[in-house]
Parts: structure tokens; C-alpha cells; sequence
């Protein structure tokens, strides 16, 4: 699916600072945050209270969804929590823009879905 496409390079660790530029490592927690992730129960499975990667509970990347709108492709994070959040970590730490090789895998995956209908 396209938005695993998102999740799974954030979730790697890696971000993108402009469209169809390269994956960035996204920027590393200060030791405050590390230690509250630490003593914090709820962490998601899929993280470490080291690693920065925008998954302290899943919720926000969880709720990436896509629609295709007149040919174009929308990415939008579902429910206004999350939005709250993704707006908020994009400042600090761009994730939501397609890098090149998203872009790639993308048309790959689309190319390929339509010559199956076929």
C-alpha cells in the first residue's frame, strides 16, 4: 500500500526535507524527551525511547490514508489528534513529503495495479 510506503521509512528513521529530494535521518531526541520515553508504559512496540522515528504510539503514522483525486495522489493523516502531531513534528522533523524513491515505487505500484485491471 502507498502510505506503508511513509510509515516504514519514518518509522526507519528517515525523513524528507523536500519533495522528491533524498531520505534524511531524521533529528535525533534530546536526552529530556529519551528519559520520558523511557518511563513511559503505552511506547509502541515498533520504537525504543532512543530512536527517533515519530512513533511514540503508533496513532499518528497509523492513520496515514490516501486518496486519488483527479489523478492526483493525496496523503492526509486521518483524525485532528494526529494532525495536531503531524503538523507539530514536520517542524522539527520533516517526514511528510515523498522522497524521490517514494515517488518511484509509487508509480510502480499504480503502473502495475492498472495493467492488472486490465
Amino acid at each position: 500500500m502507498i502510505v506503508d510506503r511513509i510509515r516504514e521509512r519514518t518509522r526507519a528513521g528517515s525523513g524528507a526535507k523536500t519533495f522528491e529530494g533524498n531520505a534524511s535521518a531524521l533529528k535525533p531526541l534530546k536526552a529530556s524527551y529519551i528519559k520520558q520515553r523511557e518511563r513511559d508504559k503505552g511506547l509502541s512496540s515498533e520504537t525504543s525511547p532512543s530512536t527517533s522515528n515519530l512513533t511514540r504510539y503508533g496513532d499518528m503514522l497509523d492513520s496515514l490514508d490516501f486518496t486519488i483525486r483527479g489523478g492526483t495522489l493525496i496523503v492526509s493523516v486521518v483524525g485532528e489528534d494526529n494532525l495536531r502531531k503531524a503538523i507539530f513534528t514536520s517542524e522539527e522533523r520533516p517526514w511528510a513529503k515523498l522522497t524521490r524513491a517514494d515517488v518511484t515505487a509509487i508509480r510502480k505500484l499504480i503502473e502495475k495495479e492498472l495493467k492488472d485491471r486490465v
